[in-house]
């Protein structure tokens, strides 16, 4: 059930002052993933192309981005540098994964619902100049 799963990057930038160039991938109030983030995995819809939870209700993927067996996937970012800043700007990149959104644990679970936890996959780190 690839549209339950969920698999994202966190990313942060911080500069040798220790002020945030850029953050991505963090989970907004409700517990989803934000908008923009690098992530993989599938949106089922119905017929009408609603998107849906319920197996039996899928008829489509309205969208669907995964990484194949052995494969890799790639995407850009830029990082917007203050004038004048100097030293190396750190950057974390962290593989996220949960098994289903929470909203949806509720709304099929309803009173038995669990809280989901988030796997943190694999990390790395990197230090680059300033250009």
């Amino acid at each position: 059930l690839t549209e339950l799963r969920e698999m994202w990057v966190e990313l942060e930038a911080v500069a040798a002052d220790g002020s945030v160039l850029l953050r991505s991938g963090g989970l907004d109030v409700a517990g989803d993933v934000e908008a923009g983030t690098m992530r993989f995995g599938a949106l089922a819809g119905d017929a009408q192309g609603n998107p849906t939870h319920k197996p039996w209700e899928v008829a489509q993927f309205l969208w669907q981005r995964l990484i194949p067996p052995k494969g890799s996937a790639t995407d850009a970012f830029r990082i917007a540098v203050p004038a004048g800043a100097a030293g190396q700007v750190k950057v974390r990149a962290r593989l996220l994964y949960r098994s289903a959104p929470p909203k949806v644990v509720k709304a099929v679970l309803k009173d038995a619902a669990f809280e989901v936890k988030t796997v943190e996959m694999c990390t790395a780190t990197a230090e680059v100049p300033v250009r």
